[in-house]
């Protein structure tokens, strides 16, 4: 069994990786199958804005914020990437990461084999998309099924909304018809098993669900208020291309990518959320490990920004050493903030970093220092 490697960590890093343009070695032939992961999604849904990459990422420049100045697109981060890293039994780095996705890659989409930890460019065509669902299609689909076993009556499954619908949870029966091919059994998608049969069918009660949600509520107001407003899911792996951005050597992680918001009257309505759920399907051991995320800050005109760290809420944040952003003339760069300036704050939620080591032979990743599982190898997640 492979293991799971499950941790949410949140870092600012500053600094470039040169491309790895070296000669492609022959042991590595087989994995150069897979092409540049192209799908993107727009999200519009509090007052954060920005597109998602399927390669770890975002799209260069598509954060901001859509109150802040109104109506002005000004990029509050460039870059937000994903970076897996440790060294084998012999000491060497491996580095899987995201920096500017003109600039080079290291990611491919979809998810891996369990037992050989590879994959083929076909399976990347297929997984080289992003897949969406919202609070309203949830909300409809949980209402209308407790609304027909409460009649007890069938439900009608034609009803079901397509992003419950058509929600990659391993097993979902609706899956072939609409994609022309078949999930694999293995864990994908992260949803709600109402009947705990470890297999995601919306017609007997199943729902995606954020990976951080409490699955022991039952009390439907309780349910509706932890459902994003707008949740979207992808998987991305390091071993089905050719690393031109890190080198040739891979880990053998799978990555499974959420990212969601939620609309309120509060700070959260200025918050966008991302977890990283990770699968070890290497074959060797991978010490000394990290996982963290590349973020490249703009606020604006980047030339004028500092950072800092907050010890006590463990926050690190971007802000503008004056008043007037872009040197106090707006022209000197087109993106400037033109009056208030915001202050970006990146938080760290989730961080067991007593883990050092990634072992593919382990069924559970555990905390340590608090003795607690952390993230167990389950098909219904």
């Amino acid at each position: 069994m492979k293991s799971i490697f499950g941790i949410f960590c949140f870092t600012v890093l500053s600094g470039f990786l040169s491309p790895a343009f070296a000669t492609i070695p022959e042991e590595i032939k087989w994995s150069l199958n897979c092409t540049r992961p192209t799908a993107e999604y727009d999200v519009k849904v509090n007052n954060v804005r920005l597109t998602i990459r399927n390669a770890g990422g975002i799209k260069t420049n598509s954060y901001y914020f859509s109150n802040f100045p109104q109506n002005i697109k000004v990029p509050a981060i460039e870059n937000i990437g994903l970076w897996i890293g440790g060294k084998d039994r012999s000491g060497n780095i491996k580095l899987s990461a995201f920096t500017n996705e003109a600039y080079a890659f290291d990611y491919s989409s979809g998810p891996l084999h369990p037992d050989f930890g590879n994959t083929s460019n076909e399976e990347c065509q297929k997984w080289n998309k992003i897949f969406t669902v919202n609070k309203q299609e949830i909300s409809q689909h949980i209402t209308n099924f407790r609304a027909a076993e409460e009649k007890q009556i069938p439900y009608d499954c034609s009803t079901i909304p397509d992003g419950v619908k058509f929600w990659p949870g391993v097993g979902n029966p609706f899956w072939e018809k609409k994609y022309g091919w078949d999930l694999p059994d293995q864990p994908l998608a992260f949803f709600f098993d109402a009947d705990h049969n470890g297999f995601y069918n919306p017609c007997l009660g199943d729902y995606p669900m954020n990976p951080e949600s409490n699955c022991g509520l039952f009390d439907l107001n309780d349910i509706l208020n932890q459902i994003p407003a707008e949740m979207s899911f992808y998987i991305i792996n390091d071993a089905g291309s050719y690393h031109t951005l890190t080198g040739p050597a891979n880990i053998g992680m799978e990555i499974h990518v959420y990212t969601f918001l939620f609309n309120s009257n509060d700070e959260i309505n200025n918050m966008s959320f991302m977890s990283y759920k990770t699968y070890h399907r290497g074959f060797e051991d991978l010490h000394e490990s990290f996982i963290g995320i590349y973020v490249n800050p703009a606020l604006g005109c980047p030339y004028d920004n500092y950072i800092g760290y907050d010890k006590n809420r463990r926050m690190g944040f971007i802000y503008n050493n004056q008043e007037v952003d872009g040197f106090g003339i707006n022209k000197y760069y087109e993106k400037a903030y033109p009056e208030k300036i915001p202050t970006l704050g990146i938080d760290v939620l989730e961080t067991p970093f007593t883990q050092k080591k990634i072992k593919r032979d382990e069924m559970c990743i555990r905390d340590r220092l608090h003795g607690r599982t952390l993230v167990c190898d389950d098909h219904s997640k």
